[in-house]
């Protein structure tokens, strides 16, 4: 009698069991991965600045105008360039309206390497402290003159050059083996005579201390007196014959040959000075010490390259350079306290034969 219900019993359980194992065997699909959620950038988020960019040095330079301005001023950016490749420095050279202004810049702090001129030197020395880097060296060679005797110099002397053909009397002289220095200076009486720049030391103080020794007074002793700028000018003006006789350094003619052959013999040589110590490459004092050595190591170093060497004699027929000391210039400083001559006075802005200016108009002697 329990049979039946046995048998349904039995029924019924294994109904369950493949109801469970047909669940069991059923695939079953992996869930998605949450999504992530990227955060926002907070509102106050400050870009990160890039670092900074070094600025590099900048030095100006200023070239005294002696020469022809035009060819110092192409020389000069052709060194700032062989100097610039090996430090680095941005480097501006340009060529003063005078000889005064270069000593101006640098006592102002506008100007931070001048090449100038021995009497320039003293003078910004003197006023500001500038300092001396170093003395240019030249070599004897066509276009320059080394004084008598010397194949490399430190030194040079300023002369005086008078027109030939219209001064017979100082052709005689100067070609007398017998004649002095004072028989020579003082048959310039009554001439038209030309200086160079106030603080030219061979076109201005040195040529005044020849004259004022030997007897002759430049102030008096002249039918006229002009201040002609750079060397050039005043040879060239002794060639025209604008006047008699002029100042310049020893031998600026052989420069300007090429474009006046003919100012050889239409002009002469008739006295030289004492030596004068070389032009200086100098720094305002408060230049960084280490920017001073980097530039003095580089301008060394180019100047013994080729290209170096032909930048450096198309601006002052530099051939090199040596280390000075200020005592050197003192025999300048005892001329010009001889003369009387009046520093301040003499950087005073004053008209300049620039190329396109206007010639110096000339002072009559009373």
């Amino acid at each position: 009698m329990f049979k039946r219900p046995v048998l349904l019993l039995i029924v019924i359980l294994a109904a369950v069991a493949l109801v469970a194992c047909g669940t069991t065997a059923a695939p079953t699909t992996a869930p998605a991965p949450a999504a992530t959620a990227v955060p926002a950038a907070p509102a106050t988020a400050t870009p990160v600045p890039p670092p900074p960019t070094k600025v590099p040095q900048k030095i100006i330079e200023s070239y005294i105008p002696s020469g022809n301005a035009t060819q110092i001023l192409a020389a000069a950016k052709d060194l700032d360039k062989l100097i610039s490749n090996k430090t680095g420095y941005v480097l501006e050279s340009s060529v003063s309206t005078s000889f005064a202004a270069t000593v101006e810049g640098m006592c102002s702090g506008k100007v931070d390497v001048g090449w100038l001129n021995p009497l320039s030197y003293v003078v910004a020395k003197d006023k500001c402290g500038v300092e001396l880097m170093l003395i240019t060296v030249r070599v004897q060679s066509p276009t320059n003159v080394c004084p008598p005797g010397k194949d490399v110099c430190f030194t040079y002397r300023s002369q005086i050059i008078f027109n030939v053909e219209k001064n017979p009397d100082l052709a005689k002289l100067a070609a007398d083996p017998k004649a002095t220095v004072k028989d020579k200076i003082l048959a310039l009486k009554g001439k038209k005579f030309a200086f160079g720049d106030p603080l030219s030391t061979s076109g201005n103080l040195y040529a005044r201390d020849i004259l004022t020794k030997n007897g002759l007074d430049p102030a008096k002793d002249f039918a006229e007196v002009t201040s002609l700028g750079s060397h050039n000018n005043v040879a060239l003006a002794v060639l025209k014959g604008t006047v008699d006789a002029g100042a310049t350094f020893e031998d600026v003619r052989t420069g300007l040959v090429k474009d006046n052959p003919d100012i050889m013999t239409k002009t002469a040589q008739l006295t030289f000075s004492d030596e004068i110590p070389n032009d200086t490459v100098s720094v305002r004092k408060d230049l960084d010490p280490q920017v001073k050595a980097n530039f003095k190591r580089a301008l060394l170093e180019v100047s013994t390259t080729d290209d170096g060497k032909k930048a450096l004699d198309s601006t002052y027929q530099i051939y090199g350079f040596a280390d000075g000391r200020d005592a050197l210039f003192d025999p300048i400083r005892v001329i010009a306290k001889a003369l009387g001559l009046n520093l301040e006075q003499a950087i005073q802005p004053r008209p300049t034969n620039t190329p396109g200016a206007p010639a110096a108009t000339p002072t009559k002697a009373p």
